[in-house]
């Protein structure tokens, strides 16, 4: 078992605008003014999976057992089916299996609330006066616990089981202001508030003052709103946080990564929020006149600021060309304390990883913990922070628990307090996590680092640490010094989805490469070098196309695959000012001689067929988008397969403009899907040798579907009775001989009546029953008696049975997908 114990200064709490809530007292989870306080009585931290001793009884286990006055103020374990008996001086607070702290109770309220209450155990404070004692039935459970004791004279506030007491209704209270996470929630401090607005320009390479405070107080709630929202480039701006007329700042930190975003390797999603109640980001992005709109970013950060002499902070611009504008809003109450209480501090270390438990970044003393990030890089089977990352405090052993960042027992939206969580997974991973009911004491200086462990080639390469903290006493902190500009993000490749779980990806290409063959009638297309990654494009680069007039398009030859059907993806990428509207583009392959005719106008009256973007007839449609997302970038959305106009050869790839709005589409991607190979034994409709006789023609199907076989399918069309005839050669059969033929295909309802014959064999004709419309795969079975010679020719004669003047108006339809001998 590691084990920490921070002997504290018994700091007798100066008075302030209001007093600060009693250890115990569920208030202290949204009143956070006591974390900026000089901690109060001892604060012991177990983390392990060490064997316990036994609790007396057959089969139980002593988790825990201290003295009061104390208060438990997290409690982790990691086996959700392990059980958990609380005692509170000597009564029982709650008992049950980890995962029913999740459960209502058959009768009564529940005692501790999501997200209070988690998967992976507590984060209510458990005050205890006298005894807190904690059974279990496991012998050896992962756990992390962090609890506090006090002196004999000091007031602590219970815990009660009554589910209708001040205790249980505190924590309902508080979880309602929890699950408000994000901007959204404002804790009840109490006492007299002020809230303080200034505007902002932040022009390229420039540094402002966004807000200067005067006097004494502390700001309990700040928010920076900056447009435009460029997430990437908003990396490049350094918020500084300087205390009482200090020379220098005793944080400087980009705003990204003090809410807890800290990307130098993203993989380039950013979503409409992120965030968590210490910190996060809203980003709202919104569709207007069907467009992509991206107005602004509001970061905010609701960890307390306190102040004696005065707070400024400044924004710095490192970016070369972009310029920002916004706002700023702080809250601020009284605080008659602030000269005893401590000052924020925050630094960012990149470092690499290496062998051994070398330190990552040392935080000095004497301080208390508020955060942690950390972000790594070069996982390849592995998460990174399950066990690995340690803080090591003063003289004590390094403490080592995936509860420092407890990815594997608490998801995020469960515990928004505590987690940010922007991405697991992959090469990449990171984590920041918030200490806001159990902060980390150090008197003389606090280590965070990392243990790769022995499998070097599985282990991180680099990582990124943020580190929060309040500091009492000593000289002021100075905030190293960031680089003049953020560091470069990496293009990177995405891994697609086939469109089918049988389908397989052929290949990806960078949609970039078109750009120098491109042939454009009425606009411009060119390959954009993305420096600062607002789009995180893969390979670095994209496609951009504008067309400035309706029918205005642009061609690009195109090497295609061999297969005879394909399904196309388009990797696309929202933008700033003009983003793609859904009715202005069409995206078109054609051969080379179907590309010497420029595309048609929309005949009057003639409905629209969806295309990539939006709203052209097209013949071949390629995909069709869902509705506008609000991330910078997506994934790959393409449509139903379509027939390889030239296997293996060029082609011509088209985009035209179809509709008013946006002028410009982005293209990052193109992926080519090929269907799988046929089933064994089953012959494709499309091999066939077909010869047709009446009013019947035949051709393979110029739109294929996912349903069909290898995707395509022989299309045999009727203007009246005819006959077609399809033939394959059978070389083997097995040893018994075939009792049926089976057939696939798609036939509609109102698409005329067709019969199929087998050769050879005297079974009657047998008429095709439809599916519930031309979509539907249909399974047509044809009995065999006698008269069939296998191996050998399979003849089969396909008729439409009604005379021209009893077809619907339009063509009848019969696709022929598959058969094969049963």
């Amino acid at each position: 078992m590691r084990r920490f114990a921070a002997l504290l200064i018994l700091a007798a709490l100066a008075a302030s605008a209001e007093p600060l809530p009693a250890p115990g007292s569920p208030n202290q989870l949204t009143d956070w003014l006591w974390l900026a306080r000089p901690p109060l009585g001892q604060r012991t931290t177990l983390a392990g999976q060490e064997p316990l001793a036994p609790a007396g009884e057959p089969g139980q286990y002593l988790l825990l057992a201290v003295d009061g006055p104390g208060v438990l103020d997290h409690l982790v374990v990691r086996d959700s089916a392990a059980t958990l008996t609380i005692l509170v001086d000597g009564e029982q607070l709650w008992s049950g299996a980890v995962r029913q702290l999740l459960e209502p109770p058959e009768e009564g309220a529940i005692l501790f609330p999501s997200p209070i209450a988690n998967l992976g155990g507590l984060l209510a404070p458990v005050g205890f006066r006298s005894s807190l004692r904690i059974v279990t039935d496991m012998a050896a459970p992962e756990r992390y616990l962090s609890y506090r004791t006090f002196g004999e004279t000091t007031v602590v506030s219970p815990a009660d089981a009554d589910p209708a007491g001040a205790y249980a209704r505190g924590l309902q209270a508080v979880a309602a202001s929890w699950r408000s996470a994000g901007e959204g929630w404002r804790a009840a401090v109490p006492g007299p508030r002020q809230q303080n607005d200034h505007a902002f320009e932040l022009p390229a390479r420039s540094r402002v003052t966004a807000l200067t405070l005067p006097g004494s107080g502390e700001v309990t709630h700040l928010a920076l709103e900056f447009a435009p929202a460029l997430m990437g480039a908003l990396r490049e701006v350094v918020v500084e946080f300087t205390y009482d007329g200090a020379a220098e700042p005793a944080l400087r930190l980009p705003v990204t990564d003090l809410t807890g975003l800290s990307f130098p390797w993203p993989l380039g999603r950013w979503d409409t929020h992120m965030g968590a109640l210490a910190s996060g980001v809203r980003y709202p992005v919104h569709a207007e006149n069907r467009a992509i709109v991206l107005p602004h970013a509001r970061f905010y950060f609701n960890l307390p600021l306190p102040f004696a002499r005065g707070l400024r902070i400044d924004l710095v611009n490192r970016s070369a060309r972009r310029a920002f504008s916004g706002s700023v809003r702080a809250v601020t109450v009284p605080a008659e304390d602030a000269a005893t209480a401590g000052r924020l501090c925050g630094l960012r270390v990149v470092a690499p990883v290496t062998a051994g438990m070398a330190p990552l970044v040392t935080l000095p003393g004497s301080g208390q913990l508020a955060a942690i990030g950390y972000f790594g890089t070069g996982n390849l089977n592995r998460n990174p922070i399950d066990a690995a990352s340690w803080v090591a405090m003063d003289d004590a052993p390094p403490l080592r628990s995936p509860a420092l960042l407890p990815l594997w027992s608490i998801w995020p939206w469960q515990t928004t307090p505590i987690l940010m969580h922007p991405r697991k997974g992959g090469q990449y991973v990171g984590a920041m996590r918030h200490f806001l009911t159990d902060p980390l004491p150090f008197s003389r200086q606090l280590t965070i680092g990392y243990d790769p462990g022995s499998d070097l080639v599985a282990a991180p390469k680099q990582a990124v640490v943020i580190a929060l903290w309040y500091r009492f006493g000593g000289p002021p902190f100075v905030a190293p010094d960031l680089p003049a500009q953020a560091e470069a993000l990496p293009s990177q490749r995405f891994v697609v989805a086939p469109p089918t779980r049988d389908a397989r990806l052929a290949r990806m290409m960078e949609a970039e490469v078109l750009a120098p063959m491109a042939v454009v009638h009425g606009g411009q297309v060119e390959a954009v070098a993305d420096d600062e990654e607002i789009f995180h494009p893969s390979g670095g680069r994209y496609l951009r196309v504008r067309l400035d007039r309706l029918l205005a398009y642009a061609d690009t030859p195109i090497h295609l695959p061999a297969s005879r059907y394909l399904a196309i993806g388009i990797v696309g990428l929202t933008g700033p000012v003009n983003g793609i509207s859904h009715s202005a583009f069409e995206l078109e392959l054609l051969t080379r001689t179907a590309a010497l005719n420029p595309p048609g106008a929309v005949s009057p009256g003639q409905r629209p067929d969806w295309s990539v973007v939006g709203g052209g007839p097209m013949g071949r449609q390629i995909f069709i988008p869902g509705p506008p997302g609000y991330r910078r970038d997506g994934g790959v959305d393409f449509g139903a397969p379509l027939l390889n106009p030239s296997p293996d050869a060029e082609a011509i790839f088209r985009i035209t403009r179809r509709g008013p709005g946006a002028t410009l589409i982005r293209l990052d991607q193109i992926a080519f899907f090929l269907p799988p190979p046929a089933a064994s034994g089953w012959l494709e409709g499309e091999d066939a040798r077909v010869s047709t006789e009446g009013d019947i023609s035949a051709q393979l199907a110029p739109n294929g579907r996912f349903a069909w076989s290898g995707w395509g399918a022989l299309e045999l069309a009727a203007s009246g009775a005819g006959t077609a005839t399809l033939s394959w050669l059978i070389p083997t059969i097995g040893p018994t001989p075939p009792r049926e033929l089976v057939l696939t295909g798609s036939l509609a309802p109102d698409s005329g009546q067709w019969q199929l014959r087998l050769l050879g064999s005297p079974a009657p004709p047998l008429p095709l029953t439809a599916g519930k419309d031309a979509n539907e795969l249909v399974t047509w079975r044809l009995p065999i008696d006698t008269g069939l010679t296998l191996p050998g020719p399979l003849v089969v004669h396909v008729s439409s049975v009604l005379p021209e003047s009893t077809l619907p108006q339009k063509t009848a339809i019969l696709h022929v997908d598959a058969c094969h001998l049963e």
